[in-house]
């Protein structure tokens, strides 16, 4: 529901805030008091044209802001389908129009018109004269009926839905596959030969490259490094004069002296693990030295070994790793294309069961269909009836297409308002009266399976009798249960059934107009009714208005907003 309006330089609008409430809130006012303008900007708010035009004169830019709350089941569906997210349910939509631009903010956050229309639709449904309603447009008539069956049903609808989609999912793969055909032949020579090529480096290893880098760099130097690692063995552990001889008389002589002062053997004895280090170090160098080949044909034979994996790297990413990643999607494609046919068979043997497996359930669809439609018709007829249309007939009309989305049926709504014409589209009504009739009498027929808030009805009694007033005054009350309704009367009766009345009139003030608005209290309603009955404020219309208004009248306290 919108729970705050504020506006700011639209129009003739200076400033202007106000609260709606849940339930029928009704505004009046005689004609061209400005009643309109509060609902043209809720419209525009929440994403109809707006102008530069709008823009109060003499003024930079125009500001329109709502406060909607929503709960929490449609707040994480609006979430979920499109990622515009409320804080605590409530949306705050501001709308700001410059004489080059408009931007649009919702949690103050942009967003682009089109996102703002698709979040209009969970939240406003606006219902004039002037305008094309969400229910006259035939592309939503066949959501609406579907709408209106059991959750059992609901769900069969959506079972096809997805069947549908892996149906054409599976007609475009086939169909891109016939059309490359052709060009997968090519292909796959030029594959075979990049699996050929990897193949026949036979990498079982994925860091031989590395490996054999290293072993290339030790080959190149091996002569020098046999040379330095055997005088180092040599120098440590030769025949001649070495390391570890001077080393063991150093030791010798350390061992008669400790019988002078015991301190040297821990001395001693550290100098003898040096002394073992050292020979097992001489080994290992004369074991690494002996070792050490210095072939120049294993030198060659690797220089050629990392020459083809450097090749395998550079073509196919830098890696021996990625090479063999690729090798294995390569390999997978090469299959794929070679099995083309088989899989072109295979996929066209799945297009068929799977169209056969919608045709039946598109039949029992259609069939559930044709009985909400009956129901619907009669449902329908007797709400727009009961508005004093006692010609009126509604008809949801099923028409067999071909297999689609939505099944095998396409729907269109139809409406007799007289006796001597035949149905006629009801995007075709041509009364502004009736268009309005009939679109409370739907709403109020899909009221509880639709997720939008608020409905706003622009002038709904225009050009309607007395009686006519009264059974719309019920159907709105009855309709104002499950929604939040605004609506702008004429009609005194229609006024009095209001849970929220505001009043609408214009004031003069020094060199400029004002236009006041009023949220009435008891007092307040019962003038303002009474002028509506009578055109005046005397004792009989004031006792007239109490009785319609069915209550004993409270202090009057009223709220006015200058703009």
């Amino acid at each position: 529901m919108i729970k705050n309006l504020r506006i700011q330089d639209y129009t003739i609008i200076d400033d202007l805030s106000t609260a709606f409430e849940n339930g029928l809130n009704v505004i009046t006012g005689e004609t061209g008091a400005g009643k309109s303008i509060i609902i043209d900007a809720i419209d525009i708010a929440l994403g109809a044209k707006a102008t530069k035009e709008l823009i109060k004169n003499g003024k930079s830019r125009a500001l329109i802001e709502i406060e909607a709350e929503v709960s929490e089941a449609l707040s994480n569906k609006i979430k979920n389908e499109l990622e515009i997210e409320a804080q605590d349910n409530i949306f705050i939509i501001s709308r700001e129009i410059t004489p080059t631009s408009s931007r649009i903010r919702v949690n103050g956050i942009l967003i682009s018109q089109n996102e703002l229309l698709e979040l209009r639709k969970y939240i406003l449904d606006v219902h004039s004269q002037h305008q094309t309603y969400t229910y006259l447009q035939p592309k939503t008539h066949i959501k609406l009926l579907d709408s209106f069956g059991s959750s059992e049903y609901q769900a069969e609808i959506e079972k096809y839905k997805t069947l549908y989609k892996d149906y054409q999912n599976k007609i475009q793969k086939l169909k891109k596959l016939k059309e490359t055909d052709s060009q997968n032949k090519e292909q796959a020579d030029f594959l075979k030969f990049q699996i050929d090529e990897i193949s026949s480096a036979c990498i079982t290893d994925v860091n031989e490259f590395d490996d054999l880098t290293a072993k290339v760099h030790v080959l190149e130097n091996a002569q020098e490094l046999k040379a330095v690692s055997y005088n180092a063995y040599d120098a440590i552990y030769g025949e001649n004069e070495n390391i570890t001889d001077s080393l063991d008389k150093v030791k010798s002589f350390l061992d008669k002296m400790t019988s002078c002062d015991e301190n040297l053997k821990d001395i001693t004895k550290n100098l003898e693990e040096i002394i073992s280090n050292l020979k097992e170090t001489a080994r290992d160098l004369r074991s690494y030295s002996d070792a050490l080949d210095c072939d120049e044909e294993a030198l060659n034979t690797t220089q050629m070994r990392l020459e083809v994996l450097s090749k395998i790297k550079r073509k196919y990413g830098g890696t021996l790793e990625e090479a063999l990643n690729k090798l294995a999607k390569m390999e997978e494609e090469y299959d794929f294309i070679g099995n083309s046919e088989e899989v072109i068979a295979r996929l066209e043997k799945e297009i068929t069961e799977t169209e056969q497996q919608l045709l039946s359930m598109a039949q029992n669809i259609s069939s559930v269909r044709k009985s909400l439609a009956q129901n619907l018709s009669e449902t329908v007829t007797e709400s727009i009836q009961s508005l004093e249309m006692p010609y009126a007939k509604f008809k949801a009309e099923i028409r067999p297409v071909d297999l689609c989305a939505n099944g095998i049926d396409e729907v269109e709504f139809m409406i007799i308002t007289n006796p001597s014409e035949p149905f006629k589209p009801l995007v075709k009504v041509a009364s502004g009266g009736e268009i309005s009739r009939v679109m409370l009498a739907i709403k109020t027929v899909f009221a509880s399976t639709d997720d939008i808030g608020t409905v706003i009805f622009d002038e709904i009694d225009t050009g309607v009798s007395g009686k006519t007033s009264q059974a719309i005054a019920v159907q709105l009350t009855k309709l104002a249960k499950t929604h939040q309704i605004i609506c702008i009367t004429h009609q005194p009766i229609i006024a009095a059934a209001a849970e929220t009345h505001f009043h609408v009139s214009k004031v003069q003030n020094e060199n400029r107009v004002d236009v006041l608005v009023e949220k009435l209290c008891d007092s307040g309603r019962e003038k303002v009714l009474a002028s509506m009955l009578s055109g005046n404020q005397n004792g009989e219309a004031i006792k007239l208005a109490r009785e319609m208004l069915g209550r004993t009248p409270k202090p009057e306290i009223k709220s006015y907003l200058n703009f």
